[in-house]
């Protein structure tokens, strides 16, 4: 049986699309996420709403806009548009349309060229298996409305051509090709955090593909902004910890690039503190103490070098942030900091004195 519940203003919401759909004789498919969580019996993310249409995915964006008295957005070069600015259907708040396409990777971290092309094309592009599946609108939404939601009547309808069903069951995540890593090295921080928050494993040449790809230093074709982004979405998980000690493990953070720099010269040891400390702390509170641990690499005598301005910037730290930081620091080492450092502030220490300075014990250790 299906024991996940479904928001009534979601489904109401569907119906609006799938009515859109017919009206311009667009079809429509669930994909991704919603599957793969529907499959595997876990609750669905609030407001998180994709949809893959053969054909025109812009028109019906637009016709949905106008229908919810929302706005959209078009993204052409993807192919893609966001229908946003509405309401009436809390906590869904946006809908992602996509035209079922192909991509290529001029380069290993390039942006992809896409181009029009079947949903089965749409799949083959994915980053996992388990994310590769499909479900036509129309008839999710006939088995709902007839109460005929069933495990074995939703799988009936699932259009899976790599698998992902079956990787489910073995409770593995699997890359659909061999050069995926190298494609999008971003993959590699996204395989860990479904790793993680599935608590699945890695099929074997999945995971040697991706030591390969670290091996062959695939991160540093990513921009700073896209790999740090991909790192704070770790922070918003229910077990951010284990993603960065996981992350560590793989050898990611050898690497130097520029966003993993609030771990830079971090021992293994190091960073499962930093880890540990991270499921007690909120969203906010991650991502400040990460910001933190980068600052204290970058300052020597309580002054950022110059050198590391723009590696910040690029993490969200940019001049007015990095003061404000600063003078968080200043008030956690009101002693100062060492001028001998040479790796600039204990990252044991900078922990330790912020956890206890949201914790209201700051000052009471001696």
């Amino acid at each position: 049986m299906i024991s996940v519940e479904f928001n009534d203003e979601r489904i109401r919401l569907l119906e609006q699309v799938q009515l859109k759909s017919q009206e311009l004789q667009l079809p429509c498919f669930l994909i991704g996420g919603f599957v793969r969580d529907l499959l595997h019996n876990r609750r669905i993310q609030d407001g998180d709403i994709d949809i893959v249409v053969e054909g025109a995915a812009s028109l019906l964006a637009s016709s949905m806009a106008d229908h919810v008295d929302g706005t959209v957005k078009h993204f052409k070069t993807f192919l893609t548009a966001k229908v946003l600015d509405f309401s009436g259907y809390e906590p869904c708040v946006e809908i992602d349309f996509a035209s079922a396409r192909s991509e290529r990777y001029p380069k290993s971290g390039a942006l992809p060229i896409v181009a029009p092309s079947s949903v089965t094309e749409d799949l083959r592009r994915r980053d996992f298996t388990v994310n590769a599946m499909a479900v036509p609108l129309d008839q999710f939404l006939h088995l709902l409305q007839s109460g005929g939601l069933t495990m074995e009547k939703l799988q009936a309808i699932v259009f899976d051509p790599f698998d992902g069903q079956r990787d489910l069951q073995l409770h593995q995540i699997r890359i659909l090709h061999s050069e995926s890593f190298v494609d999008d090295p971003t993959r590699i921080v996204r395989l860990v955090r479904y790793k993680v928050r599935l608590n699945f494993a890695v099929e074997k040449l999945t995971e040697e593909a991706l030591k390969d790809a670290l091996k062959a230093n695939a991160l540093q074709n990513i921009s700073v902004e896209r790999l740090w982004n991909e790192l704070v979405k770790c922070l918003f998980e229910a077990d951010p910890g284990r993603m960065i000690v996981t992350l560590a493990e793989y050898g990611a953070f050898i690497a130097h690039h520029e966003a993993f720099l609030p771990f830079r010269g971090l021992s293994l040891e190091e960073i499962s503190l930093y880890a540990e400390q991270l499921k007690g702390l909120s969203v906010d509170s991650r991502v400040e103490l990460t910001r933190l641990l980068a600052l204290g690499v970058t300052l020597r005598d309580g002054e950022v070098e110059e050198r590391y301005f723009s590696q910040l910037s690029q993490i969200g730290v940019g001049k007015k942030e990095r003061k404000r930081l600063q003078g968080l620091i200043r008030e956690m080492f009101p002693e100062g900091t060492s001028k001998e450092a040479e790796d600039g502030i204990s990252a044991v220490e900078l922990i330790d004195r912020y956890v206890s300075l949201l914790a209201g014990s700051f000052g009471s250790k001696k």
